[in-house]
């Protein structure tokens, strides 16, 4: 008995190759697909898992989808990390947040919050230094503060120093 592609022959019976498995026709048994590939809807042969999806073993029937800030660009075994300070959102590629964000514990890019900055592809705020501040949120830089004013630094604003005593742009003291 010759039987057709996703089917092998058992004792003269032409029988359908289980799920995970596939055939060519004439085949006397079913052979599983290799990792990062799944069995076609016609049993006859082996298709890639898309991007976003992967396949660590050849039982499994289906690929899976990548867990959240993972990614593949198809036909993986494994999915690939995003790096600190960059996400993904389609699991088909990383993209680094932009400079006045970082990339928070749920794996997205949101705004530094006021006094706070970072550059592109940071995973963390810094504050600002002594003498430095960075008004409301989103900051990928600090500036120094205004004539008359200062910072502690440590995420704090810039305050006017009392009496306005001139001091320097910058210092983050004021009466130095």
């Amino acid at each position: 008995t010759t039987c057709p592609a996703g089917q092998y022959e058992d004792n003269n019976i032409c029988r359908g190759c289980p799920a995970a498995w596939k055939s060519g026709g004439g085949a006397a048994e079913c052979i599983t697909c290799p990792k990062g590939y799944k069995a076609n809807d016609d049993k006859d042969g082996c298709e890639s898992c898309v991007a976003g999806t992967h396949k660590n073993d050849t039982t499994t029937v289906d690929c899976e989808d990548c867990p959240a800030d993972w990614f593949t660009t198809g036909g993986q075994e494994h999915c690939d990390a995003c790096g600190p300070g960059s996400v993904t959102t389609d699991n088909i590629a990383c993209a680094a947040c932009p400079a006045g964000q970082y990339e928070n514990a749920t794996f997205a890019c949101v705004h530094c919050p006021a006094h706070w900055h970072a550059g592109a592809g940071q995973a963390s705020c810094a504050a600002c230094p002594a003498g430095f501040d960075a008004a409301g949120e989103g900051n990928s830089a600090c500036n120094a503060c205004d004539e008359g004013k200062a910072s502690a630094g440590g995420g704090a604003a810039c305050v006017a120093c009392d009496g306005n005593d001139g001091r320097d742009k910058g210092r983050g003291k004021c009466g130095v």
